[in-house]
Formats: structure tokens, sequence, C-alpha cells
């Protein structure tokens, strides 16, 4: 009976060491890093077009900055409105 149980034991240890065994090895299909992803171009459509001759570099950057803040404030919640007077409270 104990020589039955320890075989079967035995028999039950010797395939799970082999799987933890295999699940150490270094070339495993599962641990290699997935491929980068590819980034694709921006479409024509997407690009901003080119500069005219007759606008100065602050110029542009005097816009780019305007549109930042103006679409900065987009994003920026409102405070609640106050009242216009005071209550009276009586």
């Amino acid at each position: 009976m104990l020589h039955e149980t320890r075989l079967r034991v035995t028999a039950l240890l010797l395939p799970i060491s082999a799987l933890l065994l295999a699940s150490c090895e270094t070339g495993s299909l599962l641990s290699r890093p997935a491929p980068a992803a590819a980034i694709p171009a921006l479409a024509e459509e997407a690009k901003e077009p080119p500069r005219p001759e007759i606008c100065q570099p602050t110029c542009a950057e005097g816009w780019t900055r305007l549109k930042r803040e103006l679409l900065n404030l987009q994003t920026v919640p409102l405070e609640p409105a106050r009242p216009a007077s005071a209550s009276t409270g009586r």
C-alpha cells in the first residue's frame, strides 16, 4: 500500500517538475517581447501647410502660442456664476 502510494506521487511529480523546468526555458515563444508597432506616415490632409513668405518667424510663434492658449481655455472648467447682488437674508 505504501509502495503503491509512493509510485502514484512519483508519477505525478515527474510531469509537474518537467513542466516547471520547461517553463524556465529562455527561448519560449511567450517570453519574447512583441515587435515594435509601426507608426504610419501622416496623411497629406493632416499636415500643416507651409508658412507663407510674408509671415515672420516671430509672427508665426505668436500665432502658435495664441492658438495653444485658446485651446487650453476650452478645457479649463468655468467657475460657478456668482449672484448679481448679495442676498438680503431677512
